[in-house]
């Protein structure tokens, strides 16, 4: 499928990490986007870990309502062993909310399902043509264009 069209622009560069520690995965490996903490800090050049969309926010893949019950030894434990934050759009950020993983594949996954069910309508609809789009009235074709657009960004969000 051709994204160059798409909103959120090509997105054939996307991959699928498979979790917290794979040294190859720029989000994982040691860049000067961290901090003194350990925590990556939002860069505006970043793509969303979960979906691929530009990111607007960084994730906490461990919920700060968590890290605040943690003793000081429990939070040297995850600093040594575990990613602390990505970048994420604010849509995958709020979807995600507070939830706890193992992993960030974990996580991911948990997260489509919860893009799933809220653009089911989006992902269902069947794929007109042009020409049956050209039969329709003005205001139906802007929102079947609208809608078949919408589809391919949520479809290409699905497969990062």
């Amino acid at each position: 499928m051709d994204t160059s069209d798409l909103p959120c622009g090509d997105l054939s560069h996307v991959r699928d990490p498979d979790g917290y520690v794979d040294p190859s995965d720029p989000f994982v490996s040691d860049t000067p986007n961290y901090g003194a903490t350990g925590a990556r800090e939002w860069d505006p050049a970043d793509l969303c870990y979960y979906c691929g969309v530009p990111s607007s926010t960084i994730d906490h893949t461990i919920p700060r309502t968590l890290l605040n019950r943690l003793s000081r030894e429990e939070l040297a434990d995850l600093f040594a062993i575990k990613r602390l934050t990505v970048p994420a759009c604010q849509e995958c950020n709020s979807l995600i909310g507070a939830s706890v993983h193992r992993t960030l594949a974990a996580r991911k996954t948990y997260l489509k399902q919860r893009l799933e069910a809220k653009y089911g309508k989006f992902l269902r609809m069947p794929e007109w043509s042009e020409g049956e789009i050209d039969e329709m009235g003005p205001r139906m074709q802007d929102h079947l264009r609208w809608a078949m657009a919408t589809k391919r960004v949520i479809e290409a969000r699905m497969r990062f």
